[in-house]
């Protein structure tokens, strides 16, 4: 069975992660979001890096119109 959610979040998660990956988590992001997601990136690329946790550096920029709107329209 697929988990689901009426909404789906994700709250300054996005930029950490390549363009490719990204897609395949918004892909998912959407699959278990009913109604709607919520998504929240910085509107311009701020660099983040670190040795300590590599999970915590900035890969991607996500501008609404050119890449999330692309995979989920707009609600």
């Amino acid at each position: 069975m697929i988990a689901k959610a009426e909404v789906a979040s994700d709250n300054l998660i996005l930029e950490h992660f390549t363009q490719n990956d990204g897609i395949t988590f918004l892909s998912q992001l959407k699959r278990v979001a009913k109604k709607a997601a919520l998504i929240s990136t910085p509107k311009t690329f701020i660099p983040q890096y670190s040795n300590a946790n590599p999970y915590e550096n900035h890969r991607s920029l996500w501008e609404r119109e050119k890449r999330i709107e692309t995979i989920f329209g707009r609600y």
